[in-house]
């Protein structure tokens, strides 16, 4: 068991009543710095998680948010200026697969996830994110550039530490629908040995019943050409020699005795 789950086991979290601001004090006082000041802005705006455990607080379908992840952790990241990510908004949107490059070089932290279809930005602010999910918005859509977006966003960003707080980190400034955009995708044929493409899916028509053995497919056997028809040659039947008989002396027949 890692030290995460064996802390989160060790604090027991009653979720069946909503939390209070005190246990969330409570929960997150031994947090790392910029989650547990992430945690105090998400309570402030929006009230106490409606889950919790010890390592994270989970607020199902906060404003216009399908939900906000905090976990208590700080992962560095050094766009548009260094600081701590750990906090995830998530929003209802189907990005088509073809989109996905581009969001990945605009902000690593910007994540699509097509069977789920949701998009979601994780930063170290709800600001930050607005500003993360707004500009992806106009990559997706053509309006922007991914070059003119990360631009965009370190302007953003500067005029923020000057006190300057830009609408695009205020709210959302599109729509986003509030379901329809998973993606299951669909079942992957393998293909048959000696097939050079997948099979594709049979509607149900013209299918063989189970355990019917196909015929063998006939062979052809190639046929030898044709040879021209030779002449018949006429048959010599080879003289045999005459074995010379050698003269006989003639001889009389025997007298008959009286």
């Amino acid at each position: 068991m890692s030290n995460t789950e064996s802390s989160a086991s060790s604090t027991n979290v009653d979720t069946s009543r909503l939390l209070s601001r005190t246990d969330v004090d409570r929960l997150t006082s031994s947090w790392k710095a910029a989650p547990q000041k992430a945690a105090k802005e998400m309570v402030s705006k929006y009230g106490p998680p409606t889950e919790a455990t010890a390592q994270s607080l989970v607020w199902q379908k906060p404003g216009t948010f399908k939900r906000i992840e905090l976990i208590n952790e700080e992962i560095e990241h050094n766009f548009p200026v260094p600081h701590k990510d750990c906090l995830r908004h998530i929003i209802e949107y189907k990005v088509p697969p073809e989109k996905f490059s581009d969001l990945a070089q605009f902000d690593g932290s910007v994540i699509a996830e097509r069977t789920a279809g949701e998009l979601s930005a994780r930063c170290d602010s709800e600001a930050h994110n607005l500003v993360a999910l707004n500009l992806a918005y106009q990559v997706l859509t053509g309006t922007k550039s991914v070059d003119d977006a990360r631009s965009a966003f370190a302007e953003i960003v500067m005029a923020e530490k000057r006190g300057d707080i830009q609408p695009i980190a205020q709210q959302m400034q599109f729509l986003s629908p509030t379901s329809g955009g998973e993606d299951p995708d669909k079942p992957f044929t393998l293909k048959a040995p000696g097939e050079t493409t997948p099979r594709k899916q049979n509607d149900g028509q013209n299918q063989q019943p189970q355990n019917q053995q196909q015929p063998f497919p006939r062979q052809q056997i190639p046929q030898q050409p044709e040879q021209p028809e030779q002449p018949e040659q006429p048959q010599s039947i080879p003289e045999q020699p005459i074995p010379e008989q050698p003269d006989q002396p003639n001889q009389l027949p025997p007298r008959p005795q009286p």
